[in-house]
């Protein structure tokens, strides 16, 4: 958990408060950067040598959304029961004390409750509980808890543009500029024409030259006028896009990364510009994908009469599914029964690997990664996605898209080094984990990965 100071500079990074926007937006050190890597698109580099057991960055999620039904919920680790959630800071509790008097939702503290706030809560809670009260009929489980990501993806994100009000509105104000000064040379350039022709004195008689030398002159003066209203236009637009462009970098929302400088709180920009699906190349997964793109087409259409201004665009809402669909993490209680999803915009750039040098440990909406084993400088970053590998390099082919080729897949790694590696860092549940997590695991025979997601007793009361 963070210190009582950080987490109030999370709180008004969301509202923009404390000074200059810039300061605003926290950001935190860490010892690798983003990059392209040939052959597996972008991933995570080392940046310094980072030692055995080193803890590398603590992520945090952007929106989540809970299961409405058992069928939605995978059957090998769910149970029936669930506790409840609190739904700033995702841990679970059997009772908890602060409940939101629109919707179903559910705080620990009434700092989480007020959090809730700031990230646009108060925008989407009416949506959120017609969504509740609706029974699957024309609209399924899956389309009605997606609906429900979406509203509160979207919230979050106009609670971004109103916590930084230089950088969004100064985005506002130039493109309204700039429409008004290209209309204004539009309409300067007409009444111009105009009353260049008004103004002229007729010739009682004029012969065809003249005529034509009129015409070609106030031709050529229409043409000057049209010119010089394009080009104010052109500049204008230029003046715009650059003042947008000088905005928004302002404020950080531009889902750049820096090297070693990351935000805190990750950007609704930023969960838009995740990955999405790889190519499909066979005729199930063309049909696959068809089957998705129906669904999301049907969760978009459904939050859009819940909350239609806050959704203008659908095109944006079916980008945004499209790479959470392939990015997103499972939500699992204390009892390792997944209850939902999550997304962690920043964390999805860990490549995968059945014998990664990373490992990540979940604690409510933090996501903490730490090295396995000592990682040189340069090398990438890598964590387990599955927790079966029985399947060998087609484990990942379904959910996500591509075949794995560790040394564990492609069997470049001796049947030793293997289980010495597996003895360390496999838990009872199969997940690739820190070292002292596993000898726990090893001892009780119980996975206690998501331990850390369950609130203290006295936060429950």
């Amino acid at each position: 958990m963070e210190e009582d100071g950080s987490e109030q500079r999370r709180n008004d990074a969301v509202l923009g408060r404390g000074g200059d926007a810039r300061e605003s937006v926290e950001t935190m050190s860490c010892p690798f950067v983003a990059r392209e890597i040939e052959g597996r698109g972008r991933g995570l580099i080392a940046l310094r040598a980072i030692g055995a057991g080193e803890t590398l960055c603590t992520f945090r999620s952007y929106e989540h959304t809970l299961y409405r039904s058992e069928a939605q919920r995978y059957p090998r680790y769910t149970k029936p029961q669930a506790p409840e959630i609190c739904s700033s800071c995702l841990l679970f509790g059997p009772s908890l004390a602060e409940k939101c008097t629109g919707c179903p939702d559910s705080y620990c503290s009434a700092e989480c409750r007020q959090l809730a706030q700031q990230r646009g809560h108060q925008l989407c809670c009416a949506g959120l509980q017609r969504l509740a009260a609706m029974k699957p009929g024309k609209y399924g489980d899956y389309e009605l808890s997606t609906a429900t990501y979406l509203l509160r993806a979207f919230a979050r994100r106009w609670a971004e543009e109103c916590a930084a009000p230089r950088g969004a509105e100064a985005g506002r104000r130039a493109r309204r500029a700039a429409a008004s000064t290209a209309s204004t040379a539009s309409t300067a350039s007409t009444a111009s024409t105009a009353s260049t022709a008004s103004t002229a004195p007729a010739a009682p008689v004029a012969s065809a030259a003249s005529a034509a030398s009129a015409a070609s002159a106030a031709s050529a003066a229409s043409a000057a006028s049209a010119a010089s209203a394009a080009s104010a236009a052109s500049a204008a637009s230029a003046a715009s896009a650059a003042s947008a462009i000088s905005a928004i970098q302002h404020v950080g929302v531009v889902p750049t990364i820096l090297d070693g400088e990351w935000r805190r709180t990750p950007s609704f920009a930023e969960a838009l510009g995740q990955c999405e699906a790889a190519d499909c190349h066979t005729a199930e997964e063309r049909a696959a994908r068809e089957r998705t793109l129906s669904l999301h087409r049907n969760a978009v259409r459904l939050a859009r009469l819940q909350c239609g201004r806050l959704i203008p665009c659908a095109l944006e809402a079916l980008r945004l599914l499209s790479g959470e669909a392939c990015n997103s993490f499972h939500l699992f209680d204390p009892e390792e029964n997944i209850v939902g999803h999550l997304t962690y915009p920043q964390a999805s750039l860990f490549n995968h690997s059945c014998v990664p040098n990373c490992a990540a440990t979940a604690a409510g909406d933090a996501l903490v990664f730490e090295s396995l084993r000592d990682i040189r400088c340069g090398e990438e970053l890598t964590y387990s996605y599955v927790r079966s590998f029985e399947g060998g390099s087609t484990e990942t082919r379904d959910p996500w898209g591509f075949s794995c080729d560790c040394p564990r897949c492609t069997r470049t790694m001796t049947d030793e080094a293997l289980a010495a590696f597996d003895a360390s860092h496999r838990c009872a549940c199969g997940k690739i984990v820190v070292a002292r997590k596993a000898k726990v695991s090893r001892e009780s025979g119980i996975c206690h990965c998501h331990a850390g997601s369950a609130l203290p007793v006295k936060a429950t009361l």
